[in-house]
């Protein structure tokens, strides 16, 4: 075999073997992360949805408390005031803002449908009922997506600390930073039922 032959088998091989070694991954799982976290917020933007059908029909209620309806309806207006974008995942700042004001709007929801939920007009509401069952259903699907997004998430960010990820990082990912996650405890679904 000539030299120049062997040398272009040596390239090829070493070619090959490139994706092997995890020179992809950090793309890869970059995407992934992106990919789930566009389903959080979809499942977030549904539930927000929900709540203004809820709050919508709530408001044609005297018997519901103002309290408690100012509490949803405020928190439900700073969800919605976000400007969630790209650069929110690895903003820890923006991220906790983000976090903070989707649990906020969680209790919030939690303490209205609590205080409700015995209530006459409300059992005999079937449009509540209906949205009682979508948030519950809703919750339920957040609480999905947060669980696959913090699993990409915690793969990207130890591929991005462990060899090789780490020298592929500062070889040709460098513009690559650590993600955001949500906290250990995932948002359950807190709805109370209507048994």
């Amino acid at each position: 075999m000539s030299t120049s032959l062997r040398k272009l088998y040596y390239l090829l091989v070493f070619l090959a073997a490139l994706p092997a070694c995890g020179i992809s991954n950090i793309p890869t799982f970059d995407q992934a992360v992106n990919s789930a976290w566009q389903e959080v917020h979809n499942q977030y933007s549904r539930r927000s949805d929900l709540v203004q059908q809820l709050l919508d029909r709530l408001q044609q209620q005297p018997l519901v408390g103002e309290v408690l309806f100012e509490r949803l309806n405020i928190a439900e207006a700073r969800v919605i005031q976000m400007n969630v974008s790209p650069q929110t995942l690895t903003d820890t700042a923006e991220f906790s803002l983000f976090r903070d004001n989707q649990l906020a709007l969680s209790e919030a929801l939690d303490s209205m449908m609590e205080s409700i939920k015995d209530s006459d007009w409300f059992i005999a509401d079937e449009q509540l009922q209906s949205l009682q069952e979508e948030l519950q259903k809703s919750a339920t699907l957040i609480s999905a997506a947060r669980r696959d997004y913090s699993q990409k998430v915690n793969r990207y960010n130890k591929e991005l600390e462990t060899v090789p990820g780490r020298w592929w990082r500062a070889f040709m990912y460098s513009d690559s930073l650590q993600k955001e996650d949500f906290p250990e405890l995932p948002e359950q679904a807190r709805l109370i039922p209507l048994n």
